[in-house]
Parts: C-alpha cells; sequence; structure tokens
C-alpha cells in the first residue's frame, strides 16, 4: 500500500458523539458534558466544528457555539463564536463554526482550551460533532486512526 499523508498530516479531525440529555447548551460530549471533548489550541492555528444531527426526536439542533477556558475542566467559559438560532432538524442538515487561536487569545491571554457547546430542541436529540484542527506544523499520523 501507499503511506503517503496529505490530508491526514494537515489536518486533525475527530468525530465524537453528543448525547447531552437535555434542552441546554451543554458542551459536546457522550454524557451530558461530564466527559468534555475539547481541543487544547497550543499546537493549532485555526479550529473548526462541524455539528451535524443524528437523532432527531424533536428540533434538533438549534444552536451551536465554541467556547474558550483557562483550563481543562471548563469551569469558566468564554463564547468565541455563536451560530445563533438555527435549525438543524433533518439528519441532513449540519452546522460550521470556526475560530483561530488568535481570536481565542484576544477574549483572555490564558484562554487555551476550546470546545462547542450545543443547545438541543428536544432533551433526546442527538448530534454527531466533529473537530478539525489545523496544526501550527505538518506532521504524519496527526489524525490516525482512534478506537477507544
Amino acid at each position: 500500500s501507499v503511506s503517503g499523508e496529505k490530508i491526514g498530516s494537515m489536518l486533525w479531525l475527530h468525530s465524537y458523539d453528543n448525547d447531552p440529555g437535555a434542552t441546554t447548551a451543554i458542551l459536546a460530549g457522550p454524557d451530558g458534558g461530564t466527559t468534555i471533548r475539547y481541543v487544547d489550541m497550543k499546537d493549532y492555528e485555526v479550529l473548526g466544528v462541524l455539528v451535524k444531527p443524528n437523532i432527531v426526536g424533536g428540533t434538533g439542533v438549534v444552536k451551536v457555539e465554541l467556547v474558550a477556558s483557562a483550563t481543562a475542566a471548563f469551569s469558566s467559559v468564554v463564547v468565541v463564536k455563536d451560530s445563533g438560532a438555527v435549525a438543524g432538524d433533518s439528519l441532513e442538515d449540519n452546522v460550521f463554526l470556526e475560530c483561530s487561536a488568535a481570536e481565542v487569545v484576544q477574549l483572555g491571554a490564558t484562554l487555551r482550551y476550546v470546545a462547542a457547546r450545543v443547545t438541543h430542541g428536544t432533551n433526546t436529540d442527538e448530534s454527531t460533532v466533529t473537530y478539525i484542527g489545523i496544526p501550527k506544523r505538518e506532521y504524519t499520523g496527526l489524525t490516525a486512526t482512534a478506537i477507544t
């Protein structure tokens, strides 16, 4: 097989199940915000998030935000980007936001960790959250197979 990497060395891509179990803004994760799926921006220039409904029991995804924190615990967050009201009520819909590391630091010198915060219209709605990071430098294996 051929072993070259083009996309996998220039972009970090990772998708997560997002099951908030609520109709309030919850940090992306499989268990209602207890296990937070975030990105440490120290090695990235730009971060994008793609949120796609995968279970729509009501109105689906109604808002997406990128939020930053000085700690990985996200005890205090600052909104970096906000989609505003959206109607992600179909399995064909998606919401995309992106921010740069410079935008994050501009909001606070100690801000380093970024996560998606998603609001669903019904507590049974779920989504897939995909982070897309552009690193400060290319290297092989950036996007590797991850079986967890």
